[in-house]
């Protein structure tokens, strides 16, 4: 299969090389503070850790260790509010941690059904993104449609290693000039572009359901960044139904991270907002009120790491002009999860659903999937699931208990709002007796403008690493996403100078 041996191929990496060093803390005895306890803070102490760093402290804001993997549970069931699967490129980072650490119990999820404003049930993903492709190809023969998607899909793998060759991490290196110039536009406009626009209907399911952004808006770098040769096999291979490495994880993923605070004794202070940091060459402070103490301290340090939204946080950081003109260019949207229960109402072959037109058609906080956990940890799917005779937990009962998805580009006005959107949809699925267990929503995924990412961006963020006695990591470097942040830690720990023990 032509796909395998292009995503089999190692072609060089290309564009302008990372930096060999970057400033970085010097000695093992150097007082580190990191700021976020999320993915990207805990991973950057362990690898800290591992490279026998002695003092290093997290310092988070809220009342727990994971960020947006948070894993709750109810009816003896773990429900997935943030981070909620990993593919086949997590091998090398969240995969190898959840091994490490003895979380690693797969289940693999199935196919998502599909909820239209053209039908009053639900349909399975082939049979809604076929007619689409369809339509975008000009034809009425559904094999020919078929032909022209994978067809499509060894194209784009081919191209994406004819750019970029193939690299590790999430991050490429820095395009050149003449590639960079060809990149500055949206995903879908690079789509089209290249004669590939019959993959928009799934890269919508792929990239913008995850909230990563509507493919006529974001940069086609980010598009290129997470729909990589490796990823578009997989879904290849979803799409045809054979395995494809789409996995939950069954003890949880905020787990993972908890069991990592524990087994490597990592120094996480929680409840501590950070009201102010000043920064100098060689040293700075952070200003802090611990929530439940109600009192303040001065931490002093050697080096900052900061993970969380560079964006809402600039006037807190006294950032510098190059870092305000850069970080300030950085647009937010908000993503929304709901535990909820409710009975099943119509049930289709699968207990995910996603709604593609809400998403196409960009209705601000609608809800663009919701997941039912027992029925995805349990692997139900196939006719017993549609026919209701498997229970929604493992009490035997049959109430649906899932975790619900909304996406908007601003802030909710209120949970009351996001409830009544909620509520109005899944009694559209026949759904009744609908109760709200928990919500959170998150600011989500910073991003920089088509023109912003063709200026480089990231590349200029990371050409100032260091600068100030600072790294900056998490998603407003590079990527929403856990395999992303990993990878990034990864990155800057390989560029550190060498350490004076």
């Amino acid at each position: 299969m032509e796909i395998v041996r292009i995503v089999q191929s190692s072609p060089p990496p290309k564009g302008i090389p990372f930096p060999t060093t970057i400033p970085s803390p010097q000695s093992v005895k150097d007082k580190i503070a990191i700021v976020g306890a999320g993915p990207a803070g805990i991973h950057m102490a362990y690898l800290l850790k591992k490279k026998g760093f002695q003092n290093v402290g997290v310092y988070e804001k809220t009342d727990r260790i994971g960020g947006k993997s948070l894993t709750v549970e109810h009816r003896n069931t773990i429900h997935e509010m943030g981070t909620c699967y990993t593919q086949p490129d997590y091998d090398e980072n969240l995969i190898a941690l959840a091994k490490e650490y003895g979380h690693w119990d797969p289940v693999e999820l199935p196919s998502a059904n599909v909820w239209s404003d053209k039908f009053p049930s639900p349909i399975n993903y082939s049979s809604y993104i076929i007619p689409e492709i369809m339509k975008i190809w000009k034809t009425s023969n559904k094999t020919v449609a078929q032909i022209a998607l994978f067809k499509a899909m060894v194209q784009y793998c081919a191209l994406h290693r004819n750019m970029f060759g193939k690299y590790e991490g999430e991050l490429m290196r820095e395009p050149d000039q003449q590639t960079m110039a060809t990149l500055r536009c949206t995903f879908e406009d690079f789509l089209m572009k290249n004669k590939l626009l019959v993959l928009k209907p799934i890269f919508v399911a792929s990239h913008t359901i995850l909230g990563y952004g509507h493919l006529d808006e974001i940069s086609a770098l980010y598009g290129l960044m997470w729909n990589k040769p490796v990823h578009v096999k997989a879904l290849a291979d979803k799409f045809i139904g054979v395995s494809h490495g789409f996995n939950m994880i069954r003890g949880g993923f905020q787990n993972v991270w908890k069991t990592v605070v524990e087994k490597e004794n990592i120094n996480v202070i929680l409840n501590a907002d950070i009201l102010k940091v000043k920064r100098y060459s060689d040293y700075g402070y952070l200003d802090l009120q611990y929530r439940r103490r109600w009192h303040r301290k001065r931490i002093f340090f050697n080096f900052l790491i900061w993970t969380p939204s560079v964006y809402t946080t600039l006037r807190r950081l006294d950032a510098c002009r190059k870092e305000w003109n850069i970080f300030s260019k950085l647009k937010p949207a908000w993503f929304s999860t709901t535990l909820f229960s409710s009975t099943y109402g119509t049930r289709g072959y699968s207990p995910i659903d996603n709604w593609p037109d809400n998403v196409k058609n960009k209705r601000e906080h609608s809800l663009w999937a919701q997941r039912d956990s027992f029925g995805a940890l349990n692997n139900y799917h196939g006719e017993d699931y549609k026919s209701g005779s498997l229970p929604g937990g493992p009490d035997g009962k049959f109430i649906r208990t899932g975790v619900a998805y909304q996406y908007g580009k601003r802030k909710p006005r209120s949970k009351y709002c996001l409830k009544k959107i909620l509520t109005k949809t899944l009694e559209s699925t026949n759904a009744s007796n609908i109760q709200i267990i928990r919500q959170e929503s998150w600011e989500y995924f910073p991003k920089f403008s088509p023109d912003d990412m063709a200026d480089g961006a990231l590349w200029n963020i990371f050409k100032m690493q260091g600068s100030r006695s600072t790294w900056f990591a998490g998603s407003s470097v590079n990527f929403e996403n856990v395999k992303s942040v990993l990878e990034y830690n990864k990155l800057l720990v390989s560029k550190m100078k060498d350490i004076i023990a």
